[in-house]
């Protein structure tokens, strides 16, 4: 069994990140709890610490978003949405409901240039899920992205993989890598 702190160790986190990861479905499993010390099966934790980082291999220009578990909000007139965030355990990551949780508004002063491209969905380094960008809508200095499931090549490369986490803006621009 693998512990709290050797678990963000192996996965180079901060141990505050580790219940966030519970909440977002990344880590799955009922923990075992002895006393106060918590402790995870040896396989779930190589399977996280085994899963690639995206920036390691060839892939397509995207954007990816920082999103933290999912959480209720106060009506905005005009928008339908009920919480903010990721929703974990859906059965599949490409409903409306989930994708109305994650695709707004983020300042991304480029926008309509993302069309037809990759839009990821991240969290405490790990890719929750890619989408597909089919449409952007200005709301004053931010912007909502229309999402779809992407080709089964583009989820392919995506799913079960990791982002180097940095410090700052909530949005990042990954380059097109494939003929470097």
């Amino acid at each position: 069994m693998i512990t709290t702190n050797e678990l963000a160790k192996r996965l180079a986190i901060p141990t505050s990140n580790i219940r966030a990861l519970e909440a977002l479905g990344v880590i799955t499993g009922t923990p075992v709890t002895i006393g106060k010390t918590r402790a995870w099966p040896e396989e779930t934790v190589e399977e996280l610490a085994d899963r690639q980082f995206i920036e390691d291999l060839p892939h397509p220009r995207a954007i990816a978003v920082k999103v933290q578990p999912a959480e209720s909000i106060t009506p905005i007139p005009g928008d339908p949405r009920t919480h903010k965030g990721w929703i974990a355990g859906l059965p599949n990551n490409y409903t409306k409901r989930q994708i109305d949780g994650v695709n707004r508004y983020w300042a991304v002063k480029d926008a309509p240039d993302w069309i037809d491209e990759v839009f990821l969905v991240t969290s405490k380094t790990f890719i929750l899920a890619p989408y597909r960008i089919t449409g952007v809508k200005q709301h004053g200095n931010d912007w909502s992205f229309a999402l779809t499931e992407p080709d089964t090549e583009t989820r392919k490369l995506f799913d079960q993989k990791r982002i180097h986490s940095r410090r700052g803006p909530f949005v990042e621009r990954l380059p097109d890598t494939r003929n470097q």
